[in-house]
């Protein structure tokens, strides 16, 4: 739900945030992002950085130059005056997949023996959302496309949830978290699906795999165009079901430095198209 006004709330003695809503759709991730693009633009003195979340925006401020009741009048001020994009532009990123892999599967019998027993993840995630099988997971994570609301958590790390609502599933973290989690690993928790970007310790649950790097420090693949990350939040991300042959030879292709990244460049995303299209679904169907 859109709140009637942002709520403004202190997050320490240089953060302020201001939510405009309690729900990650995409409607509110679009307000978020043109509020924080023009906060930047605004060049609001005191006002050093502004972050945007799923249906929020993290602001940071010097207070010895900017007071915090001058800095809410101005983003109430500015939030007023900034409306939500019905066009974006947006880029597909094509990640090939290795559902059930076994990396993710040795992550979890590890877990499972030291730290505490549980189901397998994709089995955990079949149950909660009582699916028929693995098939039907992997059919189902598959079918959609993901909007990456944030990138996070870690450097690179995309939080995304699904374009077609009917692919969402949801599951319950770890508790506690795990240790470690593979690189390149494919998590859900919440209804979110998110790509481990490094060796890292993680709470949501494992189901694939993939080869591709979200992550280039020192720029050896053109994909990250001088950035070190490859994604961007409004990114749409299409996991490609592949088998672990094929995970090989990309892995393998990639350490060569001979891989094509599968991106289609910026593509008009249309708001209104979409969520008329949302609209004729049939929400008691799967895909």
């Amino acid at each position: 739900m859109m709140f009637a006004e942002p709520r403004i709330s202190p997050n320490g003695d240089r953060y302020v945030l201001i939510e405009f809503g309690d729900d990650s759709g995409l409607r509110l991730n679009l307000r978020a992002r043109g509020f924080s693009e023009a906060l930047d633009k605004a060049d609001i003195p005191g006002v050093l950085e502004s972050n945007p979340g799923f249906n929020s925006v993290l602001v940071e401020y010097d207070s010895r130059r900017i007071d915090y009741r001058d800095l809410i009048r101005e983003a109430m001020a500015l939030a007023q005056d900034v409306g939500i994009p019905t066009e974006v532009e947006s880029r597909l990123v094509h990640f090939p997949t290795h559902y059930l892999d076994p990396w993710t599967r040795a992550c979890i019998d590890e877990y499972r023996k030291t730290i505490k027993e549980r189901p397998y993840d994709p089995e955990l995630i079949v149950a909660e959302n009582r699916l028929s099988g693995l098939e039907e997971l992997v059919a189902l994570h598959s079918a959609t496309e993901y909007w990456i609301g944030i990138i996070g958590a870690y450097p690179g790390l995309p939080l995304m949830r699904p374009l077609d609502p009917r692919c969402t599933i949801y599951a319950p973290k770890y508790d506690p978290p795990r240790m470690w989690t593979p690189r390149g690993a494919v998590v859900c928790a919440g209804g979110a699906t998110a790509i481990q970007t490094l060796h890292s310790p993680g709470g949501f649950n494992m189901i694939g795999r993939t080869p591709i790097p979200l992550l280039d420090p020192v720029h050896r693949n053109p994909a990250f165009q001088g950035n070190i990350a490859l994604l961007r939040p409004g990114d749409r991300v299409k996991f490609d079901v592949i088998d672990l042959a094929e995970y090989s030879r990309i892995e393998a292709k990639i350490a060569e430095g001979s891989y094509a990244f599968n991106i289609i460049e910026y593509q008009r995303f249309s708001l209104t198209a979409y969520e008329a299209w949302v609209a004729s679904l049939d929400a008691r169907t799967r895909y």
